[in-house]
C-alpha cells in the first residue's frame, strides 16, 4: 500500500574546510562547488552555518567577527575575497561552514489504544462508641498569709554633666582603590615581511600611556568586540595574552608555512 504519513527528517552535516588562507593565497573557497570533491553532502542545502575555525558559532554569531568582503550564502557556500579587505596587506581568516540537508522519510504512525477504568464504590463502615464519665468534688482549702512592710529611706544621686569636646582632625579613614580601562593600544601590523606581532608592555611604551603596573589585561582582534567573544574562541595559537607582560604573536607557532599573525 501507499505510505500514509510522509515526514520530512532533516540533520546537520560536519563541519566542512577546505582551504587555509596564507600571504600566497590570501582568499578562502569554501563553496558547495569547491567542496565536493572532498566532502559528501546533499544536492540542495535547506540551511548554512558559516564560523570561524576554532570558534562556536552557536554562541557567537557569524556576523559579530566576519570580515568585509565574505560571502556566506546558503545557494552556493563561503568565498571570501581577500581584496576587499581592509589594509595593505589583508588575509581571510580560517573560516568553515556545515550546511542542514533534508529528505522525505515513510514513517508509520503511532497505535492508539483505548483504556477503560472500572470504579467499584465501597459503602461506608458505621461505628458505635460508648463513653463513661466521672465526676470528682474537691473541697477547698483556706491558707493564713502574713505581710510584713519594711520602708526604706530615700537616696540622693549626684550627676555630673561634662561639657562636650571638639573632635580632634585624624587621617582619612576609608581609602577606596578606584580603577579604570585605557584605550585599545595597537602598535604593529603583522606583514610578510613581519609575520610576528609585539604588543607587549616594552614595545608599547613610547607610544602609549599607561600605568607602570596593569592590574588586568583584555586581548582582542582588531575590529572585534572582546565584550561579546572571549579572546580564547578565535585567538591562534602561539599567542600569548599575559597581565604581567601584555601580548605577543609567535608566528613560527602558527600551523601551515607562510603564515601570519591576525592583527
Amino acid at each position: 500500500t501507499p505510505c500514509e504519513h510522509v515526514e520530512k527528517m532533516c540533520e546537520w552535516k560536519e563541519w566542512m574546510n577546505k582551504e587555509y588562507p596564507n600571504p600566497n593565497n590570501p582568499n578562502q573557497n569554501e563553496t558547495y562547488a569547491n567542496l565536493r570533491d572532498t566532502y559528501e553532502f546533499c544536492e540542495v542545502p535547506m540551511g548554512i552555518e558559516c564560523s570561524m575555525a576554532g570558534v562556536d558559532s552557536l554562541e557567537i554569531p557569524f556576523e559579530s567577527f566576519a570580515q568585509e568582503g565574505v560571502t556566506c550564502d546558503v545557494n552556493s557556500g563561503l568565498y571570501c575575497d581577500a581584496s576587499q579587505l581592509s589594509g595593505f596587506f589583508a588575509v581571510c581568516y580560517d573560516y568553515e561552514i556545515r550546511v542542514k540537508c533534508c529528505w522525505e522519510e515513510c514513517v508509520t504512525p503511532p497505535t492508539t489504544t483505548e483504556t477503560t477504568t472500572v470504579t467499584t464504590a465501597t459503602p461506608p463502615t458505621t461505628t458505635e462508641a460508648t463513653t463513661f464519665s466521672t465526676t470528682t468534688t474537691t473541697t477547698p482549702t483556706t491558707a493564713e498569709t502574713t505581710t510584713v512592710s519594711t520602708t526604706m529611706p530615700p537616696t540622693t544621686t549626684e550627676t555630673t554633666t561634662t561639657p562636650p569636646t571638639t573632635a580632634a582632625t585624624t587621617p582619612c579613614e576609608h581609602v577606596e582603590e578606584m580603577c579604570e580601562w585605557k584605550e585599545w593600544m595597537n602598535k604593529e601590523e603583522p606583514s610578510t615581511s613581519n609575520p610576528n606581532q609585539n604588543e607587549t608592555y616594552a614595545n608599547l611604551r613610547d607610544t602609549y600611556e599607561f600605568c607602570e603596573t596593569p592590574m588586568d589585561i583584555q586581548c582582542s582582534m582588531s575590529g572585534m568586540d572582546t565584550l561579546d567573544i572571549p579572546f580564547e574562541s578565535f585567538a591562534q595559537e602561539g599567542v600569548i595574552c599575559d597581565m604581567s607582560s601584555g601580548l605577543y604573536c609567535d608566528a613560527s607557532m602558527l600551523p601551515g608555512k607562510g603564515q601570519i599573525c591576525l592583527a
